[in-house]
């Protein structure tokens, strides 16, 4: 009596909608392929190549423990293709998370960091353009005399008030300055 003929997607798949029951016989598909591909490298006739997938099919079919393999193998590529699922997820919600804490921080530096720094800017530049004319008032003083001196400190004080409030003509506070001792000194002397 023959043996009722069994198929292996049968004996490996029993509910069509398990995705790893379907793996399993992915497997065995690829398994049959691979043995498929070597019987034909080995120039085996095509009867000889008939029989060697025949006999790997009955084999699956009358080993349980090959059928559970197919479901182990099913259950561990589902496992690393579930893990490998979650690790990209993971690494794409960090990066997500990453680009929008960076958005947030642009939000918040927004207004208060944009004045913040145009006030450190306007800060720097008074400061430095009292040490320039520090600077070069102290340089300046060097070659004037004593009488001069002293109307040239007043010129450079009043240029530091000056600064503070926006005007920088220092020269023209001096010369100013020399104007004024001179109309006093030929006041005081006319009289």
């Amino acid at each position: 009596m023959a043996l009722p003929h069994k198929h292996v997607f049968t004996a490996l798949v029993s509910d069509k909608d398990d995705p790893m029951q379907l793996m399993a016989y992915a497997i065995y598909k690829a398994d049959k392929n691979e043995i498929a591909e070597t019987l034909i490298t080995t120039s085996k006739t095509p009867s000889e190549i008939e029989a060697g997938l025949k006999s790997f099919h009955d084999s699956v079919i009358n080993s349980p423990s090959l059928l559970v393999n197919y479901h182990t193998r099913a259950e561990n590529l589902g496992t690393a293709l579930l893990n490998g699922l979650v690790e990209g997820v993971r690494i794409k919600a960090r990066q997500d998370f990453i680009e929008l804490v960076q958005k947030q921080v642009a939000v918040e530096k927004g207004l208060a960091h944009h004045l913040g720094v145009f006030i450190l800017d306007a800060v720097k530049g008074v400061a430095s353009t009292l040490f320039v004319i520090a600077l070069f008032g102290g340089v300046y003083s060097l070659f004037v005399s004593k009488e001069q001196r002293a109307a040239y400190y007043h010129a450079i004080g009043q240029s530091l008030t000056d600064v503070a409030t926006g005007e920088l003509p220092v020269i023209d506070n001096f010369k100013e300055h020399i104007k004024e001792q001179k109309n006093i000194n030929e006041n005081h002397y006319s009289k």
